[in-house]
This record gives structure tokens, sequence and C-alpha cells, in this order.
């Protein structure tokens, strides 16, 4: 091996401190505990004795050691009593070193803003985002320049609207969970309902999306929350989703985020609350995010 291990200990030790007084009085082995030294050669015990010349020097209250350094060995009970009576003494190979090692690759750093410029998704941002006064980012969608036109998709929107109130009429609970949702958005101002003029027939200038119900019992939140299919397709096979670019993901790593709660001695942790509902659609864009929707299957059908 071309190295044992680094020297012992790493640093110096201040052996003159109160701390080390009856330490120090104890008849060590290696009175020179405290100051960083080299370890010459490792014997596995089974060879130790085999060396081991009988040779001895004392130091201090005739304490003995070998010619070739500070030797630790003693016998231990063993039902064997052909086994070598002489205990290991274990050394860390390269313990500096690695522990250093681990230190370095436990450490967390602040994320490198990496962005690819060439991205399709990302120039379209750049291009098209901006912010209101209050703050708010409004953005567009990044449509692919060789999508398709876009099919009808209120047939299907509304065959699923059927399917969807058959399923509430079964579930009570379940119905009026998602009645509240609906309300909800509506008060937030995340939809709002169209009048008669607004809604246009044209299927190219406007995207129907299905929507269903996903349960999350032991949320501490919102229980029950209304999911609105991107991926639906419409009459020419296509979907919401296969017509966008595809950004690059943007989630923090799963380890990272655990590896920051390390780094300081108090973490605080909070959810923003509907945050991408707070993220506002571009007007020119918001016929692609429709929905149809009534409370009693006897009322009209609001857009």
């Amino acid at each position: 091996m071309s190295a044992l291990t680094s020297s012992i200990p790493a640093q110096a030790i201040n052996t003159s401190s109160s701390t080390w007084e009856q330490i120090c009085q104890l008849p060590l082995a290696d009175p020179s505990f405290g100051q960083p030294g080299a370890i010459d050669v490792i014997i596995g015990s089974d060879q130790l004795w085999n060396l081991y010349n009988g040779e001895r020097k004392f130091f201090g209250n005739d304490f003995p050691i070998a010619v070739f350094g500070w030797v630790i060995a003693g016998s231990y009970s063993s039902a064997d009593e052909d086994s070598t009576p002489a205990l290991a003494h274990h050394a860390q190979l390269d313990l500096d070193e690695l522990v250093r090692s681990f230190m370095e690759m436990d450490r967390v750093l602040p994320p490198k803003a990496v962005i690819d410029a060439s991205d399709p998704s990302e120039q379209h941002f750049a291009k098209t985002h901006r912010r209101n006064k209050d703050g708010v980012y409004v953005v567009q969608y990044p449509f692919k320049n060789n999508a398709p036109p876009i099919g009808a998709t209120l047939p299907q929107a509304l065959n699923r609207l059927h399917s969807l109130e058959r399923k509430l009429l079964r579930f009570p609970e379940l119905r009026q969970q998602y009645f509240d949702f609906m309300d909800d958005y509506l008060s937030r101002g995340h939809m709002e309902v169209l009048t008669s003029e607004q809604i246009v027939e044209d299927p190219a200038t406007c995207v129907y999306l299905a929507h269903h119900a996903v349960l999350k019992p032991n949320s501490s939140t919102t229980k029950c929350r209304v999911v609105f299919d991107g991926s639906g397709k419409d009459a020419t096979g296509f979907s919401l989703n296969d017509r966008l670019q595809v950004g690059p993901p943007i989630q923090r790593d799963l380890i990272g985020v655990c590896l920051r709660f390390r780094q300081h001695r108090y973490v605080f942790c909070a959810d923003i609350e509907k945050m991408f509902c707070g993220i506002q659609v571009a007007p020119e864009h918001t016929n692609y995010l429709r929905i149809i929707w009534r409370k009693n299957e006897d009322s009209p059908i609001s857009h």
C-alpha cells in the first residue's frame, strides 16, 4: 500500500489545558498522542508476535514499547485455545482525506443558474411574459410552430361532464366538495363565466378541457381537487399538451432538498396555496383553457 493513513491526529491538540490534565497523568501508550504523527506500519494480529523480537525499552513507569514503535496488545477470551492472544488495533485508511471528501460531498452549494437560451420554450417565455403592476406574472402558451390546427373539443368535454355528473350523484359528499372547489375557483378569480356573446363556435380558436376529481383523504387543506385534463384528444386526435413545447424541468432535486435541511439549525417550511393559479394566462390565450360546468343537471351548461 502506498499510504496507510494520514497523520493522526490530523491537528495538534493542546494537552496543557485543564481538560486533559487527568488524562496526561495516566501511563499512556503514546504520551505524545496530541501531536500529529505518521503510522509507519500496520501488522495483522496473527503475524504480530512472529515479528516481535522480544527486545523492550522502557519509558517512564517501566512502560514497555517495541523497537519499531508503540504497541498496544493483549489477550482476549475465546473458546479456541489455539487462537492468537492479541488485539488488533484498527486504523482507518486515509481517515482525514475520507472525512474531508465526505463533508465536501455532503455540502450543499447554491445551484448555478444555467438557462438554455436555445430552448424554444425558454425563448418564447423570454419574449412574451410580462408582469402586472401588482407583480403577477402573465404568460402565453408556447405553441409548437408545426402544430396542426385545433379540432373540435366541445363534444368530448360534454361527454366527460355527463359522466362526471352521474358519478357525483352516487357520492353526495364528493359532489359537495366538487361544488365547493368550483365555487372557490370562481370567487378567487381563477376562472370566469362567459357571456353568450363571448362563446365562439369556431373550434380552431378555443379548447375545452374535461375535468375530474382527485381525492386526497390525508390532505390537511383540500381533500378534493379538480384536475383539468390537457391530455384529452380533440377531433383530429391531438391534445392541447401535444401542441405545446415542453420546457426543461424546474423542480428542485429531491436529494438537494433533503440535504439543505442540514445546513441550518432551524428549518422553515411553507406552502404557497394555489401558487400556479396565481400566474395569469394572457387574455388572448384564455380561450385555450375553457371548461363547461353546471351544478344542477337540469340547469343550462355554463362556459
